[in-house]
């Protein structure tokens, strides 16, 4: 098949906006329902999957423009298409709450039992997913929203604690069949992939890591360039200096600084993801803050590649 890469529509000041407090987008990058003419300096990323930071997207055509023109100055990446992973976290917990159900995490993770899964797979697949799904539709994209259940597209078994605890319905991912995103990609459609897994005998889901979610996909999508936007312009050795950010790091690097302590806090599973991709298939991961992705594939991030 062929290979897929990155490429995110330049954020412009009429452009796309990130905001809120959701936990969602986990890819970014929407093809146009209507056909526009591509522009050849990024006719060789025919997909994009990444990661859009730790906040919920309003995305919406710039208000000095007409539809045609503002879908075409959002889409410079025009006849492109993309993958979109989102999370939920944070809604998922006030859902929760709401629901009188007591959260508890063990290694940053949440503990799932029967309870929650059920709201889990509420929030991510019928309130996150077509919200999102609705307000690409509105841009002009052809959304389709499914789970990592749907195709077997993600297959995870039953994760555990550091310590050997009991999370319950959270899962690992074991493998990613990449079938059905390249069935939806090859009609022209956008896929949007909520992060829930299917178990291994079918009979249940599983809860997944959104990042390691995407890094999956990236990797059985032999993606190109696998982006995860954050908040900070680089990994950093040490995280409250920024002169200290890093270019580039090789796997094995990579590997070694994850297990230090300057690696902590939301940055740990991005670097986690960032390595998985790469070792499952992805060419190369970068992590940075967000950016037009010219930007970023000039290196204007940490790159972590073989």
């Amino acid at each position: 098949s062929k290979p897929v890469s990155a490429a995110r529509a330049a954020d412009t000041s009429d452009g796309l906006r990130a905001h809120g407090t959701d936990k969602a987008i986990e890819t970014l990058a929407l093809p146009p329902a209507k056909p526009l003419t591509p522009n050849p300096e990024y006719a060789h990323f025919p997909v994009y999957i990444g990661t859009m930071g730790d906040k919920q997207i309003e995305m919406k055509i710039g208000a000095k423009t007409d539809e045609a023109s503002g879908v075409h100055g959002e889409y410079r990446f025009a006849g492109s298409p993309v993958v979109l992973v989102h999370g939920g976290g944070p809604e998922i917990d006030l859902w929760l709450a709401e629901s009188n159900v007591e959260t508890q995490r063990i290694d940053g993770l949440r503990v799932t039992d029967e309870t929650a899964l059920k709201v889990t797979e509420a929030v991510l697949c019928a309130t996150i997913n077509k919200r999102i799904v609705r307000a690409c539709a509105a841009l002009g994209a052809r959304a389709v929203g499914i789970s990592g259940e749907d195709g077997a597209t993600l297959v995870a078994q039953r994760a555990y604690g550091s310590k050997g605890e009991d999370l319950g319905f959270v899962g690992e991912v074991t493998s990613s069949n990449p079938a059905l995103i390249n069935l939806l990609l090859a009609a022209g459609y956008l896929p949007i992939v909520a992060p829930l897994a299917i178990a291994t005998d079918k009979t249940h889901a599983f809860n997944v890591n959104a990042d390691l979610a995407a890094a999956a996909i990236a990797g059985a999508l032999q993606a190109a360039a696998f982006v995860m936007i954050t908040d900070v312009e680089r990994v950093r050795r040490d995280p409250k200096d920024p002169s200290t950010g890093i270019d580039r790091l090789s796997l094995d690097e990579a590997r070694e600084f994850v297990a230090t302590p300057a690696c902590e806090g939301g940055m740990k599973p991005k670097m986690q993801a960032a390595i998985a991709a790469v070792e499952s298939g992805a060419a190369a991961s970068y992590i940075c803050e967000q950016q037009p992705i010219e930007s970023v594939l000039a290196g204007n991030a940490t790159i972590v590649s073989s």
